[in-house]
């Protein structure tokens, strides 16, 4: 919705639709910082859009981390789903 208002030049409603997407959800969104981005420069604001690029960068950031824990754990895992899963088709 958000990327549809930019695109229809109604800037702010952009903004306020990109606030309401990082305050829901629980995690950084990277994307709607860099939504950000493109409106701050746009409206010329260079400062704006150097603090909402950095936003961008550390919840990317933060994002990834989420990813190599979520691998770490899930690994092991689906190597034991694997093996009984082979184990179960020899039985089989």
């Amino acid at each position: 919705m958000a990327y549809a208002y930019e695109r229809l030049g109604q800037l702010e409603k952009a903004r306020l639709a990109l606030d309401l997407v990082m305050s829901q959800v629980q995690r950084a969104e990277p994307l709607a910082h860099l939504g950000l981005v493109s409106i701050a420069l746009q409206r010329g604001d260079l400062d704006g859009a150097a603090r909402s690029l950095a936003s961008a960068k550390a919840a990317r950031g933060a994002a990834r981390r989420h990813l190599r824990g979520f691998r770490a754990v899930s690994r092991p895992r689906c190597a034991e789903a694997s093996s009984a899963r082979q184990s179960f088709w020899a039985w089989a």
